[in-house]
């Protein structure tokens, strides 16, 4: 049997997602994907559909963790199941930029991961949440904004907020 080739993540896998998405070969004997620890020991298997990988990651992968994913040709566990090529993944944590904010322009930008929100702050005040677009940009305005404010970002992860970038207005 030819080896199944590498199957592909739709976006890096950051620490809080509830599932790890991938795409793979379309073949109803190809029903499993399997997660290995990095240093190869079996962890978890998650489901293949029609080539959609899902993996149910809250609670099993790791921030700052290597993992190897592979895909199953087989009934998993039978002894004679087949495993596709490998697809090496980091559990990261969702990263978060905040451009100098200038009290003439009132404008809250910056980049985080594509698909996620960001919830912007004045002052200990949230103010509003804002998509980060395709290319891994959010941009919010503000109504007011004067020297010695403190600008917070914070990217949204489910429901929670996590990771923050901070800026205290100077011009």
């Amino acid at each position: 049997m030819t080896p199944i080739d590498v199957p592909t993540l739709k976006t890096p896998h950051i620490d809080g997602i509830t599932y790890l998405l991938g795409e793979t070969v379309n073949d109803p004997n190809v029903t499993a994907f399997a997660v290995f620890k990095e240093d190869g020991t079996w962890y978890k298997n998650g489901a293949i559909t029609n080539g959609d990988i899902k993996f149910y990651a809250t609670a099993n992968l790791v921030a700052g963790q290597k993992y190897i994913g592979r895909v199953v040709y087989g009934k998993s566990g039978s002894g004679t199941e087949v495993l596709g090529m490998p697809l090496e993944f980091e559990c990261i944590k969702a990263r978060i930029t905040l451009n100098p904010v200038i009290s003439t322009q009132r404008i809250v930008a910056g980049t985080s991961e594509a698909g996620l929100q960001v919830r912007t702050w004045r002052n200990g005040v949230a103010r509003t949440t804002v998509p980060v677009d395709t290319a891994g940009q959010y941009t919010s305005s503000l109504s007011s904004v004067a020297v010695g404010d403190v600008i917070k970002a914070e990217v949204k992860i489910g429901t929670t907020y996590a990771t923050t970038a901070e800026w205290t207005v100077r011009e």
